[in-house]
């Protein structure tokens, strides 16, 4: 991004200072700016012209102009970065519509749980589980052994799929005050 035509030392020493700037407005205001807010805020400032590395329009409009320079060189960060749609980039699809996070949650499947208790049906119910759902979640005390070799074992003995034998493998990990729950699945039952 700062590899560009145009760029000098003037340019960087722009950019900590307007970096430095942001990050003190922040910390002032106690929550995060939009790079589109600050870029705004800043380009009312007309001493930036000389140090953006490029000559402004003789005929535009000014403050425009040095808004779109200085969110070029603005990366985004924070909220505004964990609150985008998931994004695919295709190299040999052009106009492919942007895939939707609330389509993909309806495929989210919340697998059974099985409670550990100790007894070997334990081990009978999670592999009836993974082989009907594909998926599951055993819970138990964090650090119980018999939880542990349960776990182990079921991803060395194969579920049975038809002719097939899959393996399952751990997705997920949970601790929590009440246990720890261990999330499996086989991948080729999914979906």
């Amino acid at each position: 991004r700062f590899l560009r035509p145009g760029m000098s030392q003037a340019t960087d020493v722009l950019l900590d200072g307007l970096l430095s700037e942001w990050s003190s407005l922040e910390a002032a205001l106690g929550l995060e700016i939009e790079p589109r807010t600050f870029a705004y805020l800043m380009s009312a400032d007309p001493s930036l012209d000389q140090s953006l590395g490029v000559a402004p329009p003789a005929d535009g409009d000014l403050r425009t102009w040095r808004f779109n320079a200085l969110l070029s060189l603005l990366w985004p960060r924070g909220s505004w970065l964990r609150t985008r749609p998931l994004e695919l980039w295709r190299s040999f699809q052009e106009d492919s519509p942007a895939p939707d996070r609330s389509l993909l949650a309806q495929r989210l499947v919340v697998p059974d749980e099985v409670v550990f208790s100790g007894d070997d049906s334990d081990g009978n119910n999670l592999a009836s589980v993974l082989e009907r759902d594909g998926i599951a979640r055993v819970r138990g005390v964090s650090g119980d052994r018999e939880l542990r070799d349960l776990v182990l074992r079921s991803l060395a003995v194969p579920v049975e799929d038809g002719v097939l034998q899959l393996f399952p493998r751990v997705v997920g990990l949970r601790r929590s005050p009440s246990g720890m729950s261990v999330e499996l699945e086989v991948p080729e039952m999914m979906g």
